[in-house]
């Protein structure tokens, strides 16, 4: 009995933990994406402080580009499917604008918009 107990918690527990894409009613985002009532609730001015407060990890370096070349990867900025370059862009783009940010990783990235893009997009997506 007691373990019953036990298992059905870790279960609820876990369940609590999941995240869905949807938008539904009680439903949690995706953790690729901050919407624009995420943004609200933390009072972010621009892009880069609502990642930096909401999904840090994004702007972290995905490793050494290669044997050969060492300098780190970092995700690129786009803007409305207009690349906008390195991750400082996020400052520009006005928390006012924004309707979504998302993260597409670099398995996703690669195949849709090519090579240079396989340490992810963080795509900023406007009203």
């Amino acid at each position: 009995m007691r373990y019953t107990a036990i298992l059905a918690a870790f279960v609820a527990a876990l369940s609590s933990c999941s995240t869905t894409s949807g938008g539904g009613a009680g439903e949690r985002p995706s953790g690729d994406v901050i919407t624009a009532e995420q943004i609200a609730e933390v009072g972010a001015q621009n892009a880069y402080d609502a990642v930096e407060m909401l999904r840090r990890q994004w702007l972290t370096s995905r490793g050494a580009r290669s044997t050969l070349d060492p300098s780190l990867r970092y995700p690129v900025v786009f803007l409305d499917e207009i690349e906008l370059g390195e991750l400082d862009q996020l400052h520009r783009i006005s928390s006012e604008e924004i309707r979504e940010i998302r993260f597409i990783d670099g398995r996703q990235a690669v195949p849709r918009y090519g090579m240079e893009y396989g340490a992810g997009i963080i795509h900023v997506i406007t009203h």
